[in-house]
């Protein structure tokens, strides 16, 4: 990633993050997902090198039903920020999907044929 101000500008911000990550996938019981993300930013601001620690742990889980299928899942998140330590938080998520199974449906792929 990149940041810069605009060519008039009287700021020389210059800004360039490295993000290094690893991805872990555990199942659980009831067909219920585990990930485990270790991410590392390594930003560099005007040439100091500023880097960030963000662990996360996500579960997912997936209903089905004959027309729909909702995604769930819930992850939390913390920003390790090892240049300063005010900027060390936790960022919960809590979110659903939903998709339409409609064209794969036998019921309905079947209706189509008889139209």
């Amino acid at each position: 990633m990149f940041g810069v101000n605009t060519p008039n500008s009287t700021d020389t911000f210059r800004e360039h993050t490295i993000v290094t990550q690893g991805d872990y996938y555990f199942p659980l019981k009831w067909r219920i997902e585990t990930e485990i993300r270790n991410s590392f930013d390594w930003s560099i601001n005007n040439g100091d090198v500023e880097p960030r620690y963000r662990p996360r742990v996500r579960f997912s889980k997936d209903f089905h039903t004959e027309y729909l299928t909702f995604s769930s899942y819930l992850y939390r998140e913390y920003f390790l920020d090892f240049a300063d330590a005010d900027h060390n938080r936790w960022r919960p998520t809590l979110k659903f999907t939903t998709s339409s199974n409609l064209l794969t449906s036998p019921v309905l792929a079947n209706s189509a044929l008889l139209v």
